[in-house]
């Protein structure tokens, strides 16, 4: 039975204090609790963990102090970096609760944090607690490759009002000259969050970096503006600024100092990869807030496009059953999309993610309580969800999954499956396959895909697009950020080869760390994808963007064909082996062979470009049966095409 504490903390684990209070009396369960007790416990402590990290960003000190330091296991199943990246968030909001005057605190409960270890942070946290504008601007004279820098350019701003409480005869002519060159940062920080940029912005940017580098704030700076820049596509703007601060600020260990920081290490190789990939000509698309579907202080996640493009699939907060799966439908009138609905049958009591769904939308990938899972379309409806094998759920972290098109491969992010080896350090997040009909239990063993693997990288958050390609995220391949999208092809039909990882460039990709969850529409153009990236209130929301031509995305056709009275005579069992040949009008070549979705419709993705075709459809694969004339139909280009339902030999007398 729950106790009392359990019970306290799972009314609580939705709010703010759920893990503090399991803390707080975890003493009190017993030193050696029964099997049941413990995994009672045990399920409940993830639980609890894994809601907070839903709202990283919004988590306050305490929180996160007891994330890194109670549940330090949990964090680690989930990759190598994952409890650094918990822990990153943990200074900020110890100084938004405590103000950085109280970094002496901070440094004494946390003495493995960066900032604690970091050279010459016991010089910063003494002057840091003083109300000397004079003590500041020492600081940073001795001290010009500080990692937080910044944070004594903002102890400035705040002892003089920005600036509006300075007499310039109480300093040095140096300490003067400094003050205004830290103005000038603080106009251009206004400006750059304003948008409102004086016609001298440019030129004030550039002068400003060849003043203050080799400073970490003037390189902050740099980034926010080239971001800027790049959101609104101004591309020679960018490149120019990419090259001018490439001299600026060169690779370099600080003396006295022995921390590799990659500000320190790794500016050359990045300054390289992001002007070549500024440099390469744009496709011109833009990223758009999804509307109808995105709304305030609700978090949208996992977006899946059904076969046709016609629904999305999505995973929503239903009150305290967690994430559930809804879906909304398109409003082709409206062009909006309408307000989501839930999934009676594939949403549980746990957590519900949407994951892939099969070209032919007989089969849709799941994740229940953190368990890849697969539901198989009915009559008329998804079925409920079964397990897949222990081979795959047996790994101590499975996350984001997805199906290839035709549902013979399974990709899946996970922490790899010898437990025994986490113990002494997290393991890396790598992509798995599997393979379906390589083993007589359906599907094969979980194999590592080597080739999409950099020493010391981690690769994530995989989705296939309607014609194979495998879109992932990795952060060791070159690119801008801490983790960029990629794309690769496999290159054998067993996908155990792939092509070398291709960033999908500057329209996509951001300084920042992608976390997209991609969905690529049907007919191979677009994409949905969810991000709190670009979120102002850091909530996971949804956009569509186009396809860079990188990517190499082979436009299709989306066809649909309802059953009807197809095959009535057929059992049900069989009438689902039905399938619909698809050939090419003027050579009879055979272009597709699709079974039909449940007893309502074929739904076909047909390749490339074709301008007439014959279809009929047959009892199955093997059999010869016709069951319909033969129809055809000259395909259009775009959208959603109705097939002419052709006469069905079953109906008649």
């Amino acid at each position: 039975m729950l106790t009392e504490i359990e019970r306290r903390a799972l009314v609580q684990y939705h709010d703010s204090t759920g893990i503090l209070v399991f803390d707080q009396h975890l003493n009190q369960f017993p030193d050696t609790p029964s099997l049941a007790i413990f995994q009672q416990r045990e399920e409940l402590r993830a639980k609890m963990v894994a809601w907070h990290l839903k709202s990283l960003k919004q988590a306050n000190y305490a929180i996160l102090d007891a994330l890194y330091n109670h549940h330090y296991d949990l964090l680690s199943q989930r990759g190598k970096r994952y409890p650094d990246y918990v822990y990153s968030f943990i200074l900020d909001a110890f100084v938004k609760e405590h103000t950085y005057r109280n970094l002496a605190t901070f440094v004494k409960e946390q003495p493995g944090h960066w900032f604690s270890e970091a050279c010459w942070s016991e010089q910063a946290v003494e002057v840091l607690h003083q109300d000397s504008v004079q003590l500041a601007l020492g600081f940073l004279r001795q001290y010009p490759y500080f990692i937080l820098d910044d944070w004594m350019d903002l102890h400035i701003n705040r002892l003089t009002n920005d600036g509006l409480l300075i007499d310039s005869t109480e300093y040095t002519l140096s300490e003067w000259t400094q003050i205004q060159e830290l103005s000038l940062g603080w106009d251009l920080m206004k400006q750059l969050r304003s948008g409102k940029r004086t016609p001298s912005y440019d030129q004030d940017l550039l002068r400003y970096l060849q003043i203050t580098a080799p400073s970490k704030r003037g390189y902050d700076l740099f980034r926010l503006a080239l971001s800027a820049y790049q959101r609104r596509a101004a591309w020679d703007k960018a490149i120019h600024l990419l090259k001018t601060t490439q001299q600026l600020y060169p690779d370099v260990m600080p003396p006295d100092c022995d921390k590799r920081y990659l500000f320190y290490t790794s500016k050359d190789e990045w300054f390289k990869t992001a002007i070549d990939i500024m440099q390469r000509p744009a496709d011109g698309f833009s990223i758009e807030l999804v509307p109808g579907l995105s709304q305030a202080e609700r978090e949208e996640l996992a977006p899946v496009f059904s076969p046709d493009g016609r629904s999305l699939y999505l995973a929503l907060e239903n009150g305290r059953n967690g994430l559930d799966v809804f879906i909304s439908h398109f409003d082709p009138q409206q062009n909006l999309w309408q307000t989501p609905e839930r999934v009676e049958s594939l949403s549980s009591a746990a957590d519900d993610i949407p994951y892939s769904i099969t070209r032919d939308g007989r089969e849709f990938l799941i994740a229940q309580g953190g368990k890849l899972m697969m539901s198989t379309y009915g009559a008329s409806d998804w079925q409920k969800p079964f397990g897949l094998p222990l081979t795959v759920n047996e790994f101590p972290w499975v996350g984001r999954a997805t199906l290839s098109p035709d549902g013979r491969c399974l990709i899946f992010e996970g922490s790899g499956n010898k437990k025994e080896a986490h113990e002494v350090e997290p393991p890396f997040i790598h992509l798995f396959r599997m393979v379906k009909g390589e083993s007589r239990f359906g599907w094969g063993n979980p194999q590592i895909m080597a080739s999409l693997i950099i020493e010391g990288g981690e690769e994530r958050n995989p989705s296939f697009g309607p014609d194979g390609n495998l879109y992932f995220i990795a952060d060791r391949w070159p690119g801008l950020g801490q983790g960029d999208v990629f794309v690769t092809r496999s290159t054998k039909e067993d996908w155990s080869e792939w092509t070398k990882p291709e960033n999908l460039g500057k329209e996509v990709n951001t300084l920042g760390n992608e976390n997209h969850w991609l969905s690529i529409a049907p007919d191979n153009t677009s994409a949905i994808f969810a991000t709190d990236e670009l979120s102002k209130k850091h909530e996971s929301e949804l956009y569509s963007m186009g396809l860079p031509s990188v990517a190499k995305a082979e436009k299709r056709q989306i066809l649909n064909l309802p059953v009807g009275n197809i095959g009535q005579h057929l059992s049900p069992p069989k009438r689902r082996e039905m399938v619909l040949q698809i050939r090419d009008a003027a050579t009879d070549q055979l272009i597709s062979e699709i079974k039909p979705q449940g007893e309502s419709r074929f739904i076909v993705s047909l390749p490339g470009s074709w301008a007439k075709i014959r279809y009929q459809v047959f009892e199955s694969v093997k059999s010869k049966v016709p069951l319909t004339q033969i129809g055809e139909y000259v395909l259009k280009p775009g959208g959603l095409q109705e097939l002419p339902r052709t006469h069905s030999f079953a109906s008649e007398g």
